[in-house]
C-alpha cells in the first residue's frame, strides 16, 4: 500500500520552470499594457447602451483556449503557447478584480492594485520554488527522459539535451528499485546513444537572440562598468529613499517646514486623498528607507570589492523592495509602482547576471580580474 501511495506523488514536468516564467512574464506584460492602453485611449467600452463586454471575458476565453490546446495536442512545443496564453488570460482576468470585490463595480478601487501585484508576486514565488533543485528519483528521471524523447521524435533534441537525457537515464538505472525500471532505462539509454542530434544552429530563434544579447551585453559592459552600473542603480535610489524619509522626519520635528517646496513636491507626487492614504504613504517611506539601507550597503560593498556579500545584499534588498515597498506603492499610485517594478526587475536581472558571469562559488578562490582585463 505504501508503494502505491508513493507512485502517485507528483513529478515536476521537464522545463516546467521555463514554461512558468513565460506565463509570469505574459501575465505582467498584459496587466501593464492593458492599463496603459486604457489610460491612453480614455477607457473605451466595447458594447452599446445595454451591453459592456469587459476584458475579463476575453481573459476567460483565452484561458479556456489554453486549456483546450493543452489537453488536445501532444507536441512539446505547444506548452510554450499554452504558457503564454495562460499568462495573458490571467492578466486580463485579474486586471478587473476591482469590479468584482465592490458592490459598485469600481474598476479604480484602490485596494485592487495591491491585490493584482500580490497575485503577481505569488506567481513569481511559485516560479522560484519550481525552479529549485528536486531530489533525484527513478520516476523523476524516467518522466524527464520520456518528455525529452518527444523532442527526439520532432528532431529537436540538440547535443546538450542529448547529454542531459543520457545523464537522466544513467541516474534512473542506478536508482531503479526493480529490474523492470532498470530494463526500461537501459533500453532508452541505448536508443539515445544512437540518436543523431541536429546542429546547435537549430535552436529556437528566441533562445539564440537572448544568448546573443547576453554575449553582446557582457562584452560591451565588461566587469568594471557592470559593477559601476550596479553601484549607481542600487545606490542612487537608496539615497533618494533615505532622503525622503529624512525630509519627512525634519517636517515632523519642525512644523514650520511644512510649506517647504521640497515637501510640497513630495506630497504632490502622490495620489493622497484621505487620512488612510497618508498613513500608507508614511509606511511606504519608512519601509522604502529601511530597504534602501540594505541596497545602499550592497552598493558600498561592491564599491570596495566585497562582491559576494554585496551581490547577496543587493538581491535581498531588491526582492524586499519588489514585495513590501511596491505593494504599498500600488495602493497609492499604480503607474509609479509599475515603472518602479520594471526598473527593479531590470536591476535584479543585472545583479544576477553579474553573479553568474563574474563571481565563482566562494570555495573557488579565483583571483579577481584587474580593471584592464575586465575592459
Amino acid at each position: 500500500m505504501q508503494s502505491s501511495v508513493r507512485s502517485q506523488r507528483f513529478i515536476r514536468r521537464f522545463m516546467a520552470d521555463q514554461y512558468l516564467l513565460l506565463s509570469v512574464v505574459a501575465f505582467a506584460a498584459t496587466v501593464i499594457l492593458t492599463r496603459l492602453f486604457l489610460e491612453v485611449t480614455g477607457y473605451p467600452q466595447l458594447g452599446g447602451q445595454t451591453f459592456h463586454i469587459a476584458h475579463v471575458l476575453w481573459g476567460g476565453l483565452i484561458l479556456f483556449l489554453a486549456t483546450l490546446i493543452a489537453i488536445t495536442f501532444a507536441n512539446r512545443g505547444i506548452y510554450q503557447v499554452v504558457a503564454i496564453l495562460s499568462g495573458i488570460g490571467m492578466g486580463l482576468f485579474i486586471d478587473e478584480v476591482g469590479k468584482f470585490i465592490t458592490r459598485s463595480n469600481d474598476y479604480f478601487f484602490p485596494p485592487a492594485a495591491p491585490i493584482i501585484y500580490g497575485v503577481f508576486l505569488i506567481s513569481v514565488f511559485v516560479y522560484l520554488e519550481i525552479r529549485r533543485y528536486q531530489p533525484v528519483s527513478t520516476r523523476q528521471s524516467l518522466y524527464t527522459a520520456l518528455e525529452m524523447l518527444m523532442q527526439a521524435v520532432d528532431q529537436k533534441l540538440n547535443a546538450g539535451q542529448k547529454t542531459q537525457l543520457q545523464a537522466e537515464l544513467e541516474e534512473a538505472k542506478q536508482l531503479a528499485p526493480g529490474p523492470e525500471a532498470r530494463q526500461m532505462a537501459e533500453m532508452l539509454h541505448q536508443y539515445v546513444a544512437g540518436y543523431q542530434a541536429p546542429e546547435e544552429g537549430e535552436r529556437s530563434k528566441l533562445v539564440k537572440a537572448y544568448q546573443a544579447f547576453n554575449e553582446w551585453l557582457k562584452n560591451r559592459l565588461g566587469r568594471v562598468w557592470h559593477r559601476r552600473l550596479l553601484i549607481l542603480g542600487l545606490g542612487l535610489p537608496s539615497l533618494l529613499a533615505i532622503f525622503e524619509l529624512g525630509l519627512l522626519v525634519w517636517v515632523i520635528l519642525d512644523p514650520h517646514q511644512r510649506s517647504n517646496p521640497l515637501i510640497d513636491g513630495l506630497m504632490s507626487s502622490q495620489e493622497i486623498n484621505s487620512v488612510r492614504q497618508i498613513q500608507w504613504f508614511l509606511a511606504r517611506l519608512t519601509i522604502d528607507a529601511m530597504t534602501g539601507l540594505i541596497t545602499l550597503a550592497a552598493a558600498i560593498l561592491l564599491l570596495v570589492r566585497r562582491e559576494h556579500l554585496g551581490v547577496d545584499l543587493g538581491i535581498i534588498g531588491l526582492v524586499l523592495t519588489l514585495t513590501a515597498v511596491n505593494l504599498i506603492t500600488f495602493y497609492l499610485d499604480q503607474f509609479k509602482a509599475i515603472s518602479n517594478s520594471l526598473f527593479q526587475f531590470g536591476m535584479l536581472w543585472l545583479v544576477l547576471r553579474y553573479h553568474r558571469w563574474y563571481l565563482p562559488p566562494p570555495h573557488a578562490h579565483q583571483p579577481l580580474e584587474t580593471e584592464h582585463e575586465a575592459r
